[in-house]
Formats: structure tokens, C-alpha cells, sequence
């Protein structure tokens, strides 16, 4: 082959019957891109609404030019070109860029082309796809060409506005790219809208019954099945007339098996949410190690909406090559030998790849401390994924006392299964004393408590990722793109704790595009724009039409924007001018090497973003703080 990473290889094979021998190569993604043309590459040579309906080039870039050649030479003097790319809409637009770099260069007519439909990497189903050749599909690949023209005009557009607006006004934004996304955006648009919620909550007291019955050096605690009453009064009345009671009356003793479900095979977005949640990684770092750990052949694609196994893949070999494993090698015996269970599935077939999974046994001498903390974590979803559910027994005892009820909810774990493998997940037990129906008790304990409602957490990465998913923002490939992106641009932090805020700039912008009645940051906008690529795929509009319309409805907004430009500069200024005291961490002391003098910087919790919006007005940082106090270092000559 002409490139490294995608070598050619020769081979006799059999399709339909017919001895034939099949050349083989791959590629690496996407070959061509999509671009502006002179003049309108240059920010500075055409003000951004001419991008709606600038004309676009579709070129092989850079990177791959030898990629190309490589298929150009080894598409050379063929019969038959055989297309088996990822089965999903980006995988048949890649397919369209090797037929058009096939085509400018043979005479191979579109009747010799064909697609092979796979869902798993198997002998079976690779055999079952070579013998049953379809073709490609246009309208998938239509439908990621509409994508990629929408994406490219609009964030062009609006960032162009953004950055050139923004920086003419305010010289503390330095050489800042202020950026926009339909689906950047949006994900900036669920932080804000969370730390909002959470700066305009306004606390209720509430009020609870609670009580405690001790007996055999057991204690049940009793809930009341009123849950909570917001009228104080209210709540003293029925608080003291139960009191009048003394003793209450076991109104009910139920016992029932309860199953605690393992969990269903590992897709890219649940793959995402467990590592943010479990070990505390960004989904962009745990992306990174799960591709590391598929180059080096220790997991499957990283990169599925799949959350089912398909029957022609053998689980029980894969589990079987874990039984050497020094950690879980033991459980993985057993579930060989005898207890091994086929996997609950999930809802999502995204036709291309299987969930996430071990192909082969890995040790921690192998791996660096954070790769095997992944592989860990995989490997155990992939076993207790394949065992049986946890088994227990739950008593709920009903109390009457007075004329309130109350219940209590024990539970004894039986059989642990999945959860021996598995220690991301608890199921704790709670004993509690044995009850008879109809039986007198007498409380130790009978309060009337006094709380408080409390406002929402900060978004964690885990929720910022449900929430993209739910209004389908992103894809499973690009999610954690899209939250690093937020940070990178300065938008949004991720705390101490895991949990995201906004900046002052994000939410500015946020708050701006909020005056101007406009939904720049909501996720409607891009939930429309994909319904709309769902229809080209489903041949219900064709591709040019959904463009018009989604660009003539943005039109429209970028009019709105650009006459109020005054509202986003007025908004970006003023929260710059104005932080709150709460954000003050420390004070830094600075030193410029030039001349040696030193000043004092203020230093914002957990805000590198604005810490560099100060800093830049006195000179370039070489170092960031990341604990105060700290000396820093000033290229500047001021």
C-alpha cells in the first residue's frame, strides 16, 4: 500500500459461488472536507451573512492525500468495488468519498458498486455480508452532507459575529476565538440553564413525621406516607393528636424476592456517564483511553449506539479469556463452567458495531495506571453483564399510628452474582427488627422535623451527557468533543467536585441571546435541524430543500442578533466588569521578568477563563495558577 496505516492485502475468495480474488484496503475516517473559497475563507474580506449562500468546495484534505492514492492505486483494473464501511449514516458518506475518488480515476460504471451490511466483526456475519452485497444507499450519505454544510455556514456565521462584534468593543477578550455551534451551544445553553435555576431558587420549610421503633437491638425507621406538609400548622395539629396515641399497630407485614438487574451491555453514551461517574474522568479522557486500548487490541469499537449482543457472536469465548485474569479470573471460571447468562439487551441497534467489550486479556504490567482503570471497568461491565441478577428478600412493614401511616423497608441480600464482579454498584442491606401484623409497638422516637427544599446540583459530567442525549445533541461519537469545547473556549468550568459553572463570558452569551428572544442556545434548534436529516434519510425531502428551510429560519435569528449586537456586547461587558465576590478564591502575587516589578492579581475560584481575561492586561502568562498563592511569570514588557 502507498501509506503506513492502511496496507493492501491480496486474497482468493468465493462470492455467490463465483472464485474471485478480492483486494482489500481500509481507510481512516473522513477523506474530503468542506470549505469556504476565496473570498470567503477570509474573515476579513466579506462581513458573515454573505456565508448563508457562499459557494463551498468539497476537497481531499491534506492529511489524506496519500490515503486517496492509495485507493486510486488499489482500485486500479478492478471488476467490482465492494464498500464496507461503518453501517450507519457517517460510514455510507465516507462510502460516497471513495466512490468519487475511484470514479474521477476508472471507468467503473455505478451498476459494479455494491455495499456490504454488517453488524459485528464475526466470521458469520462478515461471510453472511460478502455473500449478500448490497448497494449504497444515497439518501444516508445525503443526509451527514446536509449535516455538514448546516454546521459549517452557521457556526462560521456566528462566530465570525461573535469574535468580530465582542472584540471590537471589549480589547480584554485579547485574541479569544468566541466561538458558535449548533451543538457547542446548546450543551453551554443546559450548564446555564442549571445555574440559574440554582441562583434563583428560593428555599420552603417543609415538615416531616418521622418515627423510630427499637426492639431486639434492631431499629426500624418509619417514614411517613404523607411524605412532607409545607403548612407548619397543619402539620402540629395532626403531630400532636397522633401523639395522643402512646403506641401504634403493625397494620401490615409484607415479604416479597426482589431482583436487583445487572447491567445491560455497554454503549458509548452509558460508557461515558459510568467512567465520569466511577472514576472520575472527562468523557474527552475517557474517549482517548478507550481508542488507546482498541488500537493496542485489548477492547472492541469504542464508538456504538449498540446496547444488545447479536447471537452470532460467541460470549462465552470471550468470557473464557478472562479466566487467567489475577483480579476476576476466579469469576470468569465460573460464569464458564456454569453460570454463565446470555445479556439482558438494550433498545439501540445503531447496524455497525456491538457494545463495548474485552477481546482479549489484559494485565495491570501492560497498561498504564488510567488505561487499566478503563479496561478495568469494561471488562467487569462485560462479565457481570453476562451473570445472573442479584437476588434478595424485602419486608415493608405498614404502621398506623394515630390516624397517620407509616412504613418501614427492610431488605437482606441472598445471592450477590453480578455484584461479586461488579463494585460500581451497591445494593446494601438494611435489617430490620421481625414484625407480626397486628402486632403493638411502642415508638422510641415520634419528631415532628423541620426542613428545608433544596435547589438543584450543578450539572455533573454524567448529567450534561443524559441531557445531550436526550435532546439529541451531539452524537455518541461527539458528545465529549462538545463539553471539552465549552471549556476550552473559556465558556464553562468543571469544578473540584465534578460539576460544571459558567463562566461570566458563558453565561453572558447565554443571557444574551436570552434578551433578544432568540434560541441560539437552546436545544430545539438542533432537535429541528436533525429531524430534518432523519427526513432526507427516510427520502420524505430531499437534501437541498431541508438546507433552504433550515437556513432561511436562521436567517431570520442572525437578523434579530445583528441588530441588537448592542444587548451582547452590553451583556459580555458587564458580567466581565462585575464578579460576584463569592468567585474571589485569592490574591497572586505576579512578577514581570522584564522589569522586574511585581503587582497583585486576583485570582477567580475555579476560573482559569477569566484569571487569563485579567492577566491579559498586563501581559502574556506563562504559567497558570492552579493554587494561590504562587509567583507567576509575565513575558510582557510593561
Amino acid at each position: 500500500g502507498k501509506t503506513k496505516y492502511n496496507p493492501v492485502y491480496e486474497f482468493k475468495y468465493t462470492v455467490s459461488g463465483e472464485d474471485v480474488m478480492m483486494r482489500m484496503t481500509s481507510v481512516q475516517g473522513h477523506i474530503m472536507n468542506l470549505n469556504f473559497t476565496e473570498p470567503h475563507s477570509n474573515w476579513n474580506r466579506v462581513p458573515p451573512e454573505e456565508l448563508f449562500f457562499a459557494p463551498l468546495s468539497r476537497v481531499i484534505t491534506t492529511d489524506k492525500k496519500e490515503l486517496a492514492e492509495n485507493l486510486v492505486h488499489c482500485t486500479r483494473n478492478i471488476n467490482l468495488l465492494a464498500l464496507w464501511l461503518d453501517c450507519d449514516r457517517e460510514g455510507e458518506n465516507i462510502a460516497y468519498e471513495v466512490i468519487q475518488i475511484v470514479r474521477n480515476h476508472t471507468n467503473l460504471p455505478w451498476s459494479m458498486i455494491r455495499r456490504a451490511h454488517f453488524s459485528a466483526l464475526t466470521q458469520t456475519d462478515i461471510q453472511n455480508a460478502a455473500q449478500n452485497l448490497g448497494y449504497p444507499k444515497q439518501e444516508l450519505s445525503e443526509a451527514v452532507d446536509a449535516r455538514q454544510e448546516l454546521d459549517l455556514r452557521l457556526g462560521a456565521i456566528f462566530t465570525r459575529f461573535q469574535t468580530i462584534g465582542l472584540k471590537q468593543k471589549i480589547p480584554q477578550l485579547g485574541r479569544s476565538l468566541i466561538s458558535w455551534g449548533p451543538c457547542q451551544f446548546p450543551t453551554l445553553g443546559f450548564v446555564v440553564k442549571r445555574y440559574l435555576e440554582i441562583l434563583n431558587f428560593k428555599p420552603e420549610k417543609y415538615w416531616t413525621l418521622d418515627i423510630q421503633v427499637s426492639k431486639s437491638n434492631k431499629v426500624a425507621k418509619f417514614k411517613w406516607q404523607r411524605k412532607r406538609l409545607f403548612d407548619f400548622e397543619a402539620c402540629a395539629v395532626i403531630y400532636q393528636k397522633a401523639l395522643e396515641s402512646h403506641k401504634g399497630v403493625v397494620l401490615e407485614v409484607n415479604k416479597s424476592e426482589k431482583s436487583k438487574w445487572r447491567p445491560i451491555p455497554l454503549a458509548t453514551v452509558a460508557f461515558q456517564k459510568l467512567v465520569s461517574n466511577k472514576l472520575k474522568f472527562s468523557s474527552d479522557k475517557a474517549m482517548k483511553i478507550a481508542e488507546n486500548l482498541y488500537n493496542k487490541g485489548y477492547i472492541s469499537y469504542p464508538r456504538t449506539e449498540t446496547d444488545f449482543f447479536k447471537t452470532t457472536i460467541n460470549l462465552r469465548e470471550l468470557v473464557s479469556k478472562q479466566v487467567h485474569s489475577e483480579d476476576w479470573g476466579s469469576y470468569a471460571n465460573k460464569l464458564v463452567e456454569s453460570d454463565f447468562n446470555w445479556p439482558r439487551n438494550g433498545k439501540n441497534d445503531d447496524q455497525s458495531h456491538p457494545p463495548i467489550h474485552p477481546v482479549k486479556l489484559a494485565t495491570k504490567q501492560q497498561l498504564d495506571s488510567d488505561e487499566w482503570k478503563v479496561y478495568e471497568l469494561i471488562t467487569r461491565h462485560f462479565l457481570a453483564s453476562c451473570s445472573k441478577d442479584a437476588k434478595g428478600f424485602e419486608t415493608k412493614a405498614v404502621l398506623e399510628y394515630g390516624s397517620e401511616l407509616f412504613d418501614c423497608t427492610g431488605l437482606a441480600v441472598t445471592e450477590q452474582n453480578y455484584l461479586e464482579v461488579y463494585p460500581y454498584q451497591k445494593w446494601s442491606e438494611n435489617e430490620i427488627p421481625y414484625f407480626e401484623q397486628n402486632e403493638e409497638v411502642f415508638p422510641s422516637e415520634f419528631l415532628m422535623n423541620e426542613h428545608q427544599t433544596q435547589p438543584p446540583s450543578l450539572l455533573s459530567e454524567s448529567d450534561l451527557i443524559s441531557l445531550m442525549d436526550k435532546a439529541g445533541i451531539g452524537t455518541d461519537a461527539t458528545i465529549h468533543q462538545h463539553i471539552k469545547t465549552i471549556q476550552d473556549r473559556n465558556y464553562a468550568v468543571k469544578l473540584p467536585s465534578q460539576q460544571f459553572k459558567p463562566t461570566p463570558l458563558g453565561l453572558a452569551l447565554v443571557q444574551a441571546y436570552e434578551k433578544m428572544g432568540t434560541s441560539l442556545h437552546n436545544p430545539e434548534l438542533r432537535a429541528k435541524m436533525e429531524a430534518g436529516m432523519g427526513e432526507i434519510a427516510n427520502r420524505t425531502k430531499d437534501k437541498e430543500s431541508v438546507i433552504q428551510e433550515c437556513l432561511a429560519d436562521m436567517k431570520a435569528v442572525y437578523e434579530v442578533v445583528k441588530s441588537n449586537i448592542h444587548v451582547l456586547i452590553e451583556t459580555v461587558k458587564e458580567n466581565l466588569e462585575n464578579i460576584p465576590e463569592e468567585e474571589v478564591r485569592d490574591t497572586v502575587t505576579c512578577y514581570n521578568a522584564k522589569n522586574q516589578a511585581t503587582l497583585q492579581l486576583t485570582v477567580l475560584q475555579d476560573n482559569k477563563a477569566l484569571t487569563k481575561l485579567l492577566v491579559s492586561s498586563v501581559g502574556t502568562l506563562d504559567t497558570t495558577p492552579t493554587t494561590a498563592p504562587k509567583k507567576l511569570v509575565l513575558s510582557a514588557d510593561r
